[in-house]
Protein backbone atom coordinates (compact mmCIF):
# COMPACT_ATOMS: atom_id res chain seq x y z
CA UNK A 1 0.00 0.00 0.00
CA UNK A 2 3.22 2.03 0.59
CA UNK A 3 2.72 2.92 -3.38
CA UNK A 4 -0.44 3.22 -4.24
CA UNK A 5 -0.60 6.89 -2.67
CA UNK A 6 0.66 9.99 -4.55
CA UNK A 7 -0.05 12.72 -2.43
CA UNK A 8 -0.56 13.09 1.29
CA UNK A 9 -2.09 16.40 3.27
CA UNK A 10 -1.81 16.51 7.30
CA UNK A 11 -4.28 18.11 9.24
CA UNK A 12 -2.85 18.54 12.96
CA UNK A 13 -5.64 18.64 16.03
CA UNK A 14 -6.20 22.74 15.47
CA UNK A 15 -7.57 21.81 11.26
CA UNK A 16 -4.76 23.94 10.03
CA UNK A 17 -2.37 21.80 7.52
CA UNK A 18 0.93 20.46 9.20
CA UNK A 19 1.91 19.33 5.94
CA UNK A 20 1.11 18.41 2.29
CA UNK A 21 2.07 17.35 -1.30
CA UNK A 22 3.53 14.99 -3.36
CA UNK A 23 4.94 11.60 -1.04
CA UNK A 24 8.39 11.81 -2.91
CA UNK A 25 8.57 15.06 -1.42
CA UNK A 26 8.10 14.58 2.19
CA UNK A 27 12.04 13.97 3.56
CA UNK A 28 11.53 11.26 5.99
CA UNK A 29 9.05 9.28 3.82
CA UNK A 30 12.13 8.75 1.58
CA UNK A 31 14.31 8.45 4.29
CA UNK A 32 12.46 5.73 5.49
CA UNK A 33 11.87 4.20 2.29
CA UNK A 34 15.73 3.80 1.41
CA UNK A 35 16.03 2.46 4.62
CA UNK A 36 13.47 -0.03 3.57
CA UNK A 37 11.15 0.73 6.99
CA UNK A 38 8.13 -2.08 6.35
CA UNK A 39 5.91 0.54 6.85
CA UNK A 40 6.84 3.91 6.28
CA UNK A 41 3.11 5.67 6.09
CA UNK A 42 2.82 4.02 9.39
CA UNK A 43 5.59 5.30 10.62
CA UNK A 44 4.97 9.31 9.05
CA UNK A 45 1.66 9.16 10.99
CA UNK A 46 3.09 8.17 14.46
CA UNK A 47 5.75 10.56 14.23
CA UNK A 48 3.89 13.62 13.09
CA UNK A 49 0.76 12.24 16.32
CA UNK A 50 3.61 11.58 18.47
CA UNK A 51 5.05 15.43 18.01
CA UNK A 52 1.84 17.13 18.44
CA UNK A 53 1.01 15.00 21.93
CA UNK A 54 4.30 16.06 23.22
CA UNK A 55 4.29 19.73 21.99
CA UNK A 56 0.52 20.16 23.52
CA UNK A 57 -0.18 17.23 25.63
CA UNK A 58 -3.09 14.45 25.24
CA UNK A 59 -6.45 16.01 24.17
CA UNK A 60 -9.56 14.55 25.69
CA UNK A 61 -12.70 15.69 24.00
CA UNK A 62 -15.36 16.75 26.12
CA UNK A 63 -19.13 14.83 25.57
CA UNK A 64 -20.65 17.08 23.36
CA UNK A 65 -24.29 16.60 21.49
CA UNK A 66 -27.61 15.39 22.58
CA UNK A 67 -27.01 12.02 23.87
CA UNK A 68 -24.68 13.74 26.77
CA UNK A 69 -27.25 16.34 27.48
CA UNK A 70 -29.81 13.78 27.99
CA UNK A 71 -27.14 11.22 30.52
CA UNK A 72 -26.69 14.45 32.80
CA UNK A 73 -30.35 15.04 33.23
CA UNK A 74 -31.30 13.98 36.54
CA UNK A 75 -34.81 13.50 36.07
CA UNK A 76 -33.35 10.81 32.65
CA UNK A 77 -31.86 8.67 35.83
CA UNK A 78 -33.62 5.04 35.65
CA UNK A 79 -33.83 5.57 39.82
CA UNK A 80 -36.17 8.52 39.41
CA UNK A 81 -39.14 8.66 37.45
CA UNK A 82 -37.62 9.64 34.48
CA UNK A 83 -40.41 11.94 33.23
CA UNK A 84 -42.79 9.15 33.90
CA UNK A 85 -42.09 7.12 31.34
CA UNK A 86 -39.09 4.49 33.33
CA UNK A 87 -40.76 1.01 33.56
CA UNK A 88 -42.11 0.96 37.61
CA UNK A 89 -42.50 4.36 37.56
CA UNK A 90 -45.08 4.07 40.17
CA UNK A 91 -43.28 2.63 42.85
CA UNK A 92 -41.45 6.02 43.87
CA UNK A 93 -45.55 7.04 44.68
CA UNK A 94 -45.69 4.26 47.40
CA UNK A 95 -46.17 5.40 50.71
Amino acid sequence: LDDWPTHLHYLNRHGATGWQGPMGELELYSKLRKEGHPSPMLKIATTWLRAEIAEYGVQVEGADGEGARESKNPNALSTDRGGGFNPGRMLSYKA
